[in-house]
């Protein structure tokens, strides 16, 4: 059977060889942003499923609906979010929850809808994230026009600016959140309130912006702006109503719909079970090997039994949403299980504003003292860092009187995951494969409970067949094959589910092969802890190896046999000579995994420096190490495709 060659924009080696019209590519599978920075995490959600709306690009977000009665009691703010996966959507909507208790009401919109148009007549929040070197796909345009503004032409605009970021990508971290606040300073815009920082690799986004909304960004407005009358919004309850018959589930819209081919268990060792995906895509789909997929899941049910069990309510239960103040579909009556399914976060950890919520509502005086404990010093501890989540607690103190209303008002819209892409297109441009790790474990609060990872366990529980809600992300350029592939040597460090990426340039280079392309070399160090367990994808490795793709390195840290114990950044160290050659030859270097590989690998670069400079008769210093490093990072954004590039994707792993 013939290899179908796809049609494949930017492709390095076969872009050439057809016409090719970006224009008739779908925007919701192929925008690439102007400017881009491997810090960013959050964005636009896949589909507004919580609000009704559209997820095209600068589409206005559904905003709180304010009662005509209560308009003369409330002033306006206005809240713009930038992101990619939801996060800052997320954040926005709490905003929009607590304003009308401060006397506001908040209009939230996507950050490019505020371009040539920022309201000098109102508060403005600004609330963004940092995607792969700049702004998040629906922020580039905003980001454009206030670097272009005049100076003094943003004078009477009042602005706050909360940023998302990651501390690993150390020079960029609040990349696109520090810029708008520059230029908006310099276009003579005042700064009312402290800019608001959340660092993803916390894991506590969520608690970060509570406790600067509380602390800064609440009280610059009571101090600075004149509020609407707040008692009587204060305390608003979640209006629902709740019955017993049985009623067809909400109408989804706007999302893109895949089906499954494929879905195989590929290894169960200690780490959790890792299965492999395939998955027909959409028919205007496109990606490139080194994108993202970013799914849509749907909640275990075992999760949502023990909420609907928790609040005693009838399996058969529908609800219906009267509320200004919510992110939920409202005025439609939807089944419980399928509202706590498909549109909350029911796993993430609890804020502490949900933990003071809790005990304002607790009349066991023991167990109140209990959770006033957890709030204090020990909270990221035992709260956070054991993912505790709101319905965790419920059920630990069941004398907090929590309403269901209440708990929904908790949680957070449910947000895309994204993955990297396990396969290339070469091979078949209608199919991606996903390598994922299936999550339940015990939970750490004990009691036979189990922590359940909502999007792996949906992922897993999928049959051929089945349909699934998706998009595709493209990556930074440099997270992309070398466009000199025949000239550039590839160097790939990776462990665990990191593999992905790894696994769709190699099987593209053998297809490349195949196709009679030359290559330079390529050497793949595999970190593993069996050999026998979870070396994943040994038998396609082992295949293109023969077909000289790929050299692969496996470094085993409990090996079968009496072999040396060893990590993958011990097995780089070891094979030096090697790596520093192809280095000298211009290689690329990727690594991917979690940050303590990261961290390995950049303080065996940077002994390799230090050795080299021995060689040479020079006394390198940590400090010039460090700088050659960071020099190195710095050269993938300002000359991508020449000299050696460090490439330290994290996302999607």
């Amino acid at each position: 059977m013939a290899v179908q060659v796809p049609k494949h924009p930017g492709h390095p080696l076969v872009s050439n060889v057809f016409d090719i019209d970006l224009a008739n590519q779908s925007r919701s599978f192929m925008h690439l942003p102007d400017i881009y920075d491997p810090e960013g995490i959050n964005g636009v959600p896949l589909e507004k499923l919580v609000s009704g709306g559209s997820s095209s690009e600068g589409a206005k977000v559904q905003e709180p609906q304010v009662d005509e009665r209560t308009e003369d009691f409330i002033k306006p703010l206005a809240v713009f979010f930038g992101g990619n996966f939801g996060t800052c959507e997320s954040l926005a909507q709490t905003v929009a929850h607590s304003s009308p208790s401060h006397g506001f009401r908040a209009e939230i919109q996507p950050l490019d809808n505020a371009a040539h148009a920022l309201p000098k007549d109102r508060p403005v929040l600004i609330i963004t994230s940092t995607y792969e070197g700049g702004p998040p796909d629906n922020a580039g345009q905003f980001l454009k026009w206030i670097e272009s503004i005049d100076e003094k032409s943003l004078a009477g605009v009042q602005y706050a600016v909360f940023g998302c970021g990651n501390r690993d990508w150390k020079e960029k971290f609040q990349h696109t959140a520090k810029f708008i606040d520059a230029a908006m300073e310099r276009g003579g815009a005042r700064n009312f309130a402290t800019q608001g920082i959340a660092d993803v690799a916390d894991n506590d986004v969520f608690n970060d912006f509570e406790k600067w909304e509380d602390a800064v960004f609440w009280s610059a407005i009571s101090e600075g702006f004149d509020g609407g009358k707040k008692k009587a919004f204060d305390g608003e309850a979640l209006k629902l109503e709740i019955a017993t018959s049985l009623r067809s589930s909400h109408l989804r819209q706007d999302v893109k719909d895949a089906v499954i081919v494929r879905n195989e268990l590929l290894s169960v060792g200690q780490d959790a079970p890792k299965r492999h995906i395939e998955i027909r895509l959409p028919a205007d789909a496109f990606y490139r090997a080194g994108d993202y997929l970013a799914v849509l899941p749907m909640n275990p049910l075992v999760t949502v039994h023990r909420v609907v069990n928790h609040f005693r309510l009838p399996r058969d239960a529908t609800i219906t949403v009267d509320s200004e103040q919510t992110s939920l579909p409202r005025g439609t009556r939807l089944l419980v299980n399928d509202l706590l399914c498909s549109y909350v976060e029911l796993s993430q950890p609890a804020t502490r504003r949900n933990l003071n919520m809790i005990i304002a509502v607790t009349r066991d005086e023991i167990a109140k003292k209990k959770l006033e404990s957890l709030s204090g010093n020990t909270f990221s501890e035992e709260i956070t860092s054991k993912r505790i989540s709101v319905l965790d607690l419920l059920e630990e103190y069941p004398s907090a009187e929590v309403t269901f209303a209440d708990y929904l008002s908790m949680l957070p819209q449910l947000r895309p995951r994204i993955y990297s892409i396990a396969s290339s297109p070469l091979v078949d441009p209608t199919l991606c494969s996903l390598l994922l790790g299936v999550l339940d474990q015990k939970a750490f609060q004990g009691g036979g409970k189990r922590f359940v990872g909502a999007v792996s366990n949906f992922l897993s529980k999928l049959q051929p067949g089945d349909h699934i809600h998706l998009n595709i992300k493209a990556s930074h350029p440099s997270l992309h094959l070398p466009t000199e592939m025949e000239t550039t040597p590839l160097i790939m460090i990776t462990v665990g589910t990191g593999i992905a990426p790894f696994r769709s340039f190699v099987q593209e280079r053998a297809r490349l092969l195949e196709l009679g392309h030359k290559l330079a070399p390529a050497i793949l160090f595999i970190g593993c802890r069996h050999p026998s367990q979870d070396a994943l994808y040994k038998a396609d490795f082992a295949a293109w190896a023969d077909q000289g793709a790929v050299d692969v390195r496996y470094a085993f840290s409990c090996p079968d046999n009496k072999a040396r114990a060893q990590y993958v950044q011990d097995r780089f160290w070891d094979d030096r000579e090697e790596v520093r050659e192809l280095f000298r030859r211009g290689a690329k270097i990727f690594v991917c995994g979690h940050g303590r590989v990261a961290k390995g690998v950049r303080e065996k670069i940077m002994d390799m420096y230090v050795e080299e400079g021995l060689e040479l008769g020079e006394k390198r210093t940590e400090g010039q190490a460090e700088r050659f490093f960071e020099e190195l990072k710095n050269e993938r954004q300002l000359a991508y495709g020449t000299s050696a590039v460090i490439a330290m994707e994290v996302a999607g792993c």
